[in-house]
Order: C-alpha cells, then sequence, then structure tokens
C-alpha cells in the first residue's frame, strides 16, 4: 500500500476532505493536521510512559536504562514546547494587536528533537551485543562527564562533584578497553579504538561499530550530527541527509540566517517551514517511541496496553518515510 493509500485509510478518523488538500499541498491545513497527529502523539508517548513505569522492576534495569525512560520524558518536555511555539507570540504595539509566528525557533526545539532520537538510536538501538552497548554507553557517558570538566570557576558545592566525575571518566576509559579487547579489537584499530577511550573532550558525538567480532575487522568509528549516516539510519533514505545542516542554516546567527527570518514575512514561506517542522516532528515522536518500546524491558508490553487506535496512529508515523520500520507490535 503506498503512502497516499495508507494516508486515505487512517484520515477516516480526522476532519474530511484532508488527503485531497494534502496532495495539492495547501500548507495550512496539512500543519492543522500533523499539529493534531504531533499532540495525541505526545499524549500517548505521556501515557506510555507512565504506564512502563508502573509496569517496569526498576532494579532490574541493564547500564543505562534508567537514563534511556528519562530521554523518553525529555523527549515528549521538547514537544509539548514545539507545539506551546505553534501556538505563536502576540504582540500589543501602539494599541495595535499583532500575531507572529516563529518557525526558526521551531526549528532549534526540532534539532534537538533530531539530536535526541540520533543519540538515543545509537546507544540502544544500533548495538548488536551487551558489550557493545556498554561501550558505546560508557562512552557517551565521559563525553557528557568531560563537559564538566572544561567549565571554570564552578561553584563551591559542585566541586567534590568534578572531582569524583573525573575519576569516574578514567575508571570508564579503563572499563572500556577492558570491553574491546574482549571483544576482539585489533592492531591499528585497537590502537585507534584505545585513543578514542582516552579522549576527554567534550564535543557531542555518536559512537558505532563496525566489521566482526571474530575476523580482525571490528572497529569503532565517531559519528557527527551533521553526518550523511543517522539520517539513512533512521529515516530510511540519503534523500534528506542534510536535514540537520539545514536547520542549522536557520538557527544560527550567521548573515543568512538573519536573512532568511528577514524575508520569511514577506510571503507566506514560513507556512511551507512549519508544514515540515510539524511533519519531521510527528515522524521522530514516533520513530523515538518504537525504539524506547523495543530496547526497554516490558516496552512492547506496555505499548500493545494502549488502544487501538494509539497504536496505529504511532504506526502510521512509521511509514512516514521509506525507514523500513516495522509496526511496534508486529
Amino acid at each position: 500500500m503506498s503512502f497516499k493509500d495508507r494516508l486515505i485509510e487512517f484520515m477516516k478518523d480526522y476532519p474530511k476532505g484532508g488527503v485531497d488538500v494534502y496532495y495539492g499541498r495547501n500548507h495550512s491545513t496539512i500543519i492543522v493536521y500533523f499539529d493534531t497527529f504531533l499532540r495525541e502523539t505526545c499524549k500517548i508517548m505521556e501515557q506510555l510512559w507512565f504506564n512502563w513505569r508502573q509496569t517496569c522492576d526498576q532494579k532490574s534495569l541493564r547500564i543505562g536504562e534508567l537514563n534511556g525512560q528519562c530521554m523518553f520524558q525529555m523527549m515528549t518536555c521538547k514537544i509539548e514546547s514545539l507545539l506551546k511555539l505553534h501556538e505563536g507570540i502576540d504582540l500589543n504595539i501602539n494599541n495595535k494587536e499583532i500575531h507572529l509566528q516563529d518557525p526558526h525557533t521551531m526549528f532549534i526545539i526540532l534539532r534537538s528533537i533530531y539530536e535526541m532520537t540520533v543519540t538515543y538510536y545509537y546507544l540502544y538501538i544500533k548495538p548488536r551485543s551487551e558489550k557493545e552497548r556498554e561501550i558505546i554507553y560508557r562512552l557517551w557517558d565521559n563525553r557528557g562527564m568531560s563537559n564538566r570538566q572544561v567549565i571554570k570557576n564552578v561553584p563551591a558545592k559542585y566541586k567534590k562533584q568534578v572531582e569524583d566525575e573525573k575519576n569516574d571518566i578514567k575508571s570508564n576509559s579503563t572499563r572500556i578497553i577492558q570491553l574491546g579487547k574482549e571483544l576482539g579489537i585489533q592492531g591499528k584499530n585497537l590502537k585507534t579504538f584505545c585513543n578514542i577511550a582516552r579522549n576527554e573532550k567534550a564535543k557531542v558525538c555518536c559512537f558505532s561499530f563496525e566489521g566482526q567480532h571474530d575476523d580482525g575487522t571490528l572497529m569503532l568509528k565517531t559519528i557527527a550530527m551533521g553526518d550523511e549516516e543517522p539520517c539513512k539510519e533512521i529515516f530510511g533514505t540519503s534523500n534528506i541527509s542534510t536535514i540537520y545542516r539545514f536547520l542549522s542554516l536557520y538557527v544560527h546567527p550567521t548573515s543568512l540566517g538573519v536573512l532568511q527570518f528577514g524575508q520569511m514575512y514577506n510571503n507566506e514561506s514560513y507556512l511551507e517551514d512549519e508544514k515540515m517542522a510539524f511533519e519531521t516532528a510527528y515522524f521522530l515522536a514516533c520513530k523515538f517511541t518504537s525504539y524506547f518500546c523495543k530496547s526497554m524491558p516490558k516496552g512492547e508490553e506496555c505499548f500493545k496496553a494502549l488502544d487501538d487506535k494509539s497504536q496505529k496512529l504511532i504506526n502510521f508515523g512509521l511509514k512516514a518515510y521509506p525507514s523500513n520500520e516495522a509496526d511496534i507490535n508486529s
């Protein structure tokens, strides 16, 4: 079934006339649909998290899974903020009321949603074994703690924490190298691996293993948020591999970013920007929900306990791009 056919079937539960208008590229109507989808998806995510907390034994969680559920909560907060921004800004200047939409600020949140989805994927979905998963989690943990190490004039109450975390970074690095050797990383690949393990830089990035465990080809590579690979992994296509850089063009105070803001209100181009933001945010919200359910104990069980319409909304969102993502409950 094509995406258009799935959309026709799916929209039977929503305001009439949407499919024809959708493919006629009426941006305002599309935004209304995806605003509705995203709001309902966010409510589903919040209910899912609550059910999961009630069902899952917190003491049985593996390394990093408590942080995984925190990331899921953070994602719902980001979506709620995006929806709030979409309500617009009301100004009153000389008794004249002005209503503004600010898609550029929405893009800041959308980029953060993309970063969170990519990070979760490489932490909890991409690893092929428990050892790979532990290595990548500890590397991510080190990058986070290293951020505090470079801060000057740390308040007195945090100085002990900084010192403790400095020791934690070294302990993590030792454990990472040990696990890498147990996995069978060899030769130049091992040297590179050890350099990454000992690197105390705070730059945000992800990590992924390539090669096989038993033939000497296993290696660890560093992945930047703006790389093409994360887009291919998550969206299933390279056609939008520049999405992260595209969003960065809008959110950074460069001459181009300022120029685009200045020209935005000369026509209705901001509506197309909002349409893109909502379509992408809806897909990423569904994708993140899928990752959470498939990586956390009893996640799929909690998803199956949701009502049919909620399951349908999430599973439909997974088909918005050719990512070959199976339904959560398939």
